[in-house]
C-alpha cells in the first residue's frame, strides 16, 4: 500500500511549491528527491516510472513541482537563477530531511534539475547522498561536469546521442568516474523520445528503466 501526500514549501523569494510524497509501506531510511526538467514535469515517463521503481523497493520519494519556464526566472541573470534553483532544492531537502527516520537522500534530476543537482554538490551540502541519477544531464555547464566527474556515491547517467544538450566532453567525465553507471542511447531527443515513433520511444524508456531498476538494486542499502 501507498500513501500519496502534498505539503506546500516555500522556496525562491518566498513563491510557494508543491512536494508531493509517494510513501510506500515500510520504507526504509533512504528517501527520494525529484526535481524536474524546465518543461518536463514528474508525471512525464522518466520521473514517473523511476518514482515507482523507488516506490517498489520502498523508498519514499517527494516530487518537487517547480516551474522554471516563467519568464522571471528565464529572464533573470545566471547567477540569480543559480540561487534560484538552490532555494527551491534546499527548502525540498529541508521537507525529505524532516520525514521520520530518513538517514539518506537519493537525488534525481531531469535536464534543468542535474544542475541544480550539481549546483547542490558544490556547495557541499549532499553529505547525506545515498546515490544519484542523472536524466538528460546538462553537462556543457560547469557545475554538472564537475560533479560528475567527481561524484563519490553510486551515480547513473542516462543520456542520448541525438539529443542537442548531449555534451560529448562532459559525458567523457561520466564515463572516468568509477562511481558512475552510464547508459548513452544512439537516439531520442531531450525527453529520450522519437518523436516519429512511438513504439521506438516505448524501447528506449523500456532502456532507460531497465537501467535504473539494476542501478537500484545495487546501490539502495
Amino acid at each position: 500500500m501507498t500513501d500519496f501526500v502534498t505539503e506546500t514549501l516555500t522556496g525562491w523569494q518566498g513563491q510557494p511549491f508543491a512536494l508531493k510524497w509517494r510513501i510506500p509501506q515500510d520504507a526504509g531510511a533512504v528517501a527520494a528527491l525529484i526535481l524536474p526538467g524546465l518543461r518536463y514535469t514528474p508525471d512525464k515517463p522518466l520521473l514517473y516510472y523511476t518514482a515507482q521503481a523507488l516506490a517498489q523497493r520502498g523508498v519514499p520519494v517527494a516530487a518537487a513541482w517547480l516551474d522554471y519556464s516563467q519568464p522571471a526566472f528565464q529572464e533573470a541573470e545566471p547567477q540569480t537563477r543559480l540561487q534560484w534553483l538552490l532555494a527551491d532544492a534546499e527548502a525540498a531537502l529541508q521537507a525529505v530531511r524532516r520525514r521520520p527516520g530518513v538517514k539518506q537522500v537519493l537525488l534525481v534530476g531531469k535536464s534543468i534539475g542535474t544542475l541544480t543537482m550539481g549546483a547542490l554538490w558544490g556547495v557541499g551540502v549532499l553529505g547525506d547522498l545515498a546515490a544519484s541519477i542523472w536524466l538528460t544531464p546538462l553537462l556543457a555547464f560547469p557545475a554538472v561536469q564537475k560533479a560528475a566527474r567527481h561524484a563519490d556515491r553510486p551515480a547513473l547517467f542516462v543520456a542520448s546521442e541525438a539529443d542537442p544538450s548531449h555534451n560529448p566532453e562532459g559525458w567523457q567525465a561520466v564515463e572516468a568516474n568509477p562511481n558512475a553507471q552510464a547508459l548513452l542511447l544512439p537516439r531520442g531527443d531531450h525527453s529520450l523520445e522519437n518523436p516519429a515513433d512511438l513504439a521506438d520511444t516505448l524501447t528506449l524508456h523500456a532502456d532507460v528503466l531497465t537501467a535504473v531498476m539494476r542501478f537500484l538494486d545495487d546501490a539502495l542499502p
